[in-house]
């Protein structure tokens, strides 16, 4: 999305961004603002109203904010707006600004994403899988605590360029896509960050209230595989029968790992009689090995075994 940029103070291009924001509140020195409304939020399908940050632009310089993102009809219509216009980027939609501007730097770093949804276990599954990758030896980027929309996938994203990181330091980065609505938010985030390999969790009745049916949400979480780069792997949990008709939506390669029904990835031989911890043999088509995780519930077990799926998707050893 192109911006207007003719009006900045010349000072300005001699600054390094050292971040980015959506929060006045929290904005800090040297950051850039993304002033969001009411218009971008209904156009990302975000649901509900929201403040305007129009009326915040101030409060993020007195941060210590360098400049702000801010609409194009939203500073030609107010005359305050129009005395910051020196420190103001101009563009049609500030999300959509956020999100291009995560696209260009992913498309310039070019390396594995692993996507993870479902209707619970993202976080759960994020930190677990970027914990065996990184046992593993890749640098590893990840979603900031359970940023997994439209705003908190950009932003995690942008964590590549903030706080003096850089792109080449990370080797494959593991992010939660999450959906709230029937408005295609996965196939949204799938179009900034395209998955290598996507990981389906599970559909539960959640957000009825905006899906309708368990088949609304089945069909907007399989956004994911069907947003998959050209042979992705999809990891899909055997256990759920809803995921598992995912399948048809990818030409590519298939992983599942289940506990009840038969899967690539499984546990066999579980004992939970030790507090605090499951031990468990884990089962993969590279062989299996006696395993334990310093977790209870089935639930985190199941979590467990998607992120074990994940690395048999790339080839990382049993042991």
């Amino acid at each position: 999305m192109d911006a207007d940029i003719n009006r900045l103070r010349p000072e300005l291009f001699d600054k390094e961004i050292v971040d980015f924001s959506i929060d006045s509140r929290t904005s800090e020195a040297g950051e850039l603002f993304f002033a969001l409304s009411q218009p971008d939020y209904e156009r990302a399908g975000f649901n509900g109203q929201f403040a305007d940050a129009h009326n915040f632009i101030q409060s993020a310089f007195d941060h210590g904010a360098l400049a702000a993102v801010a609409r194009r009809d939203r500073f030609s219509a107010d005359e305050k707006l129009a005395e910051l216009g020196d420190r103001l980027l101009l563009v049609d939609d500030a999300i959509a600004a956020l999100q291009t501007l995560a696209r260009k730097v992913y498309e310039q770093w070019a390396r594995p994403v692993i996507g993870i949804t479902g209707s619970a276990g993202k976080t759960t599954t994020k930190e677990l899988t970027a914990h065996v990758l990184k046992c593993a030896g890749y640098r590893v980027l990840k979603s900031e605590r359970n940023y997994n929309n439209g705003l908190g996938l950009p932003l995690s994203v942008l964590q590549m360029v903030s706080r003096g990181r850089h792109p080449e330091d990370y080797d494959l980065a593991v992010l939660e896509m999450g959906m709230s609505s029937p408005t295609h938010e996965i196939r949204r985030l799938v179009q900034i960050t395209p998955p290598d390999v996507g990981v389906e969790l599970m559909v539960a009745p959640v957000h009825l209230e905006h899906l309708g049916t368990i088949e609304t949400i089945a069909a907007m979480k399989a956004e994911l595989v069907e947003g998959l780069k050209p042979g992705g792997v999809a990891v899909l949990n055997a256990d759920d029968e809803l995921v598992m008709q995912m399948k048809s939506k990818t030409d590519g390669p298939v992983l599942t790992f289940g506990i009840q029904n038969e899967a690539d990835v499984m546990a066999r031989e579980v004992d939970t009689s030790r507090f605090g911890s499951i031990q468990f043999r884990l089962q993969t088509p590279d062989g299996d090995a006696a395993a334990s995780l310093p977790m209870t519930g089935g639930h985190n077990l199941m979590n467990a075994l998607a992120a074990s799926a994940v690395a048999t998707a790339l080839k990382i050893g049993l042991s």
